[in-house]
């Protein structure tokens, strides 16, 4: 027996199907209906041939699929909704993208301007200014092309912050090194400042402290920010030399 499968169904017509003599040969014909036009002829997903027409060899029973494709014109209207916050800090990083198509077809991006890359929806900032991207539906059938969509984020100088946890109190020696440290959440060098020099000392690139007598000091962490960044608050701690 020889059957045809029509993908997708009611594309087109299939003869010289039905039951046959063992060894005898049968040829099928399929044609498309207005609107499709044929693919090709395949059995159990293998390709068999692209003409219209193919001779089969009856010697077992055959299930051919007759495959087709609408080629007709696209009527079908779609829109983009597309929404990005207006405006952003720099220190936000990166932002999720998350159009979407009416005819839930995907939705495809586009960097148009601005400092930031782009990559699998998800923009990357990589300065302050304004980052135009596009969102854009090229349409599938039946469904027509959407208005592109395009919006503009306006990035920001960054937030910073500073975590600096020095300890309360110190044994004092004489014009010795006392270590502190802190970090910065942009990264930037963080330098320090003392309200009492003569009891604790910063050279001139402020990272370098030097115990000059015994006594309390406040000791001050901050950081001025750059191109991307604004200046960090600063954050002051109380040591005690003994």
């Amino acid at each position: 027996m020889v059957s045809a499968t029509l993908t997708p169904p009611g594309s087109g017509i299939v003869t010289g199907t039905g039951d046959f003599p063992m060894n005898q040969n049968t040829t099928v014909t399929a044609q498309a209906m207005p609107g499709y036009s044929f693919l090709g002829w395949s059995e159990a997903g293998v390709p068999l041939t692209l003409a219209t027409s193919y001779t089969v060899a009856v010697n077992a029973n055959h299930d051919l699929t007759a495959t087709f494709t609408n080629s007709g014109p696209a009527t079908n209207p779609q829109t983009i909704s597309f929404s990005v916050p207006p405006s952003v800090k720099f220190s936000v990083g990166t932002i999720a993208l998350a159009a979407t198509a009416s005819s839930k077809l995907p939705v495809f991006y586009e960097l148009v301007s601005g400092p930031a890359t782009l990559s699998n929806a998800i923009l990357t900032l990589t300065g302050i200014g304004t980052v135009k991207v596009n969102a854009s539906q090229a349409g599938v059938w039946p469904y027509k092309a959407a208005t592109s969509v395009t919006k503009s984020i306006v990035v920001t100088k960054g937030v910073q912050t500073i975590a600096f946890n020095p300890p309360t109190t110190a044994s004092y020696a004489a014009n010795q090194v006392l270590p502190l440290s802190a970090t910065d959440s942009a990264d930037l060098p963080v330098k320090f400042s003392s309200s009492n020099p003569m009891v604790l000392s910063f050279d001139r690139s402020g990272t370098t402290a030097t115990m000059k007598s015994k006594g309390s000091v406040k000791v001050t962490a901050s950081q001025v920010g750059d191109s991307n960044w604004s200046a960090a608050t600063s954050v002051s701690k109380k040591i005690t030399l003994h």
